[in-house]
């Protein structure tokens, strides 16, 4: 048989090639765009399921309530997930029983900056994974530090304790961020101060957890 000629090999390896490296590029970009979907699920039905839980410890002591608690107390109250509800209730029932005395009106405004906070949380984590890789990772620093400056002005003006959102939303926001590599998820961590308690050992927990392999190694 003859083979062809040598002028017809290189071309061909070339096609060849062009057609693997199109294949792997889009399947990399599937796997990015689910791990995307996936992640916005989970931090979206991880919110419904903090706000249900505040709603209903609402309810139940609305109609007594005679002293004021922290709104950030609370919710980092229902963060873990070994808490149970009751537990969470005691421990809500202890707090506010022993802090100062408030008013109905301070309750409603604390319950209208958390839904305020809420949205602009939805908004960043849409926002930034719609962009480009590096610009989510020269952006992130400056949308922290303008939802920290929203906060602390929030506290300021109410005269609440809004402390630990800081370290709820940096949480919530770096999830966003679970498909990036190692070496893009350390330059986040980098831009981000004070997110200790979170880190690379945050980022590969989501990885192993919530991306089912996808997600780059």
């Amino acid at each position: 048989m003859k083979k062809p000629p040598r002028i017809l090999i290189i071309p061909l390896s070339i096609i060849v090639m062009i057609s693997v490296f199109i294949s792997i590029s889009e399947v990399r970009a599937k796997s990015h765009r689910d791990i995307t979907q996936a992640t916005l699920k989970v931090l979206k039905e991880d919110m419904v399921k903090i706000q249900k839980q505040h709603n209903d410890v609402e309810a139940l002591y609305a109609e007594k309530i005679e002293k004021t608690y922290s709104f950030a107390e609370i919710i980092h109250a229902l963060l873990p997930k070994e808490q149970d509800k009751t537990r969470v209730i005691n421990e809500i029932k202890t707090r506010y029983s022993e802090s100062a005395p408030f008013s109905k009106e301070q309750l409603k405004v604390q319950n209208d900056i958390e839904r305020e906070l809420n949205r602009g949380l939805r908004e960043l984590i849409e926002k930034h994974i719609s962009l480009q890789k590096d610009q989510r990772i020269n952006g992130i620093h400056n949308e922290i530090i303008a939802l920290e400056s929203k906060i602390n002005r929030t506290r300021h003006d109410y005269n609440c304790d809004l402390t630990d959102y800081k370290t709820r939303y940096r949480k919530f926001i770096a999830e966003g961020f679970v498909k990036l590599d190692r070496e893009e998820r350390k330059k986040i961590v980098s831009t981000v101060n004070e997110i200790d308690p979170f880190k690379l050992q945050l980022y590969d927990r989501l990885l192993s957890e919530k991306c089912s392999g996808m997600c780059v190694p």
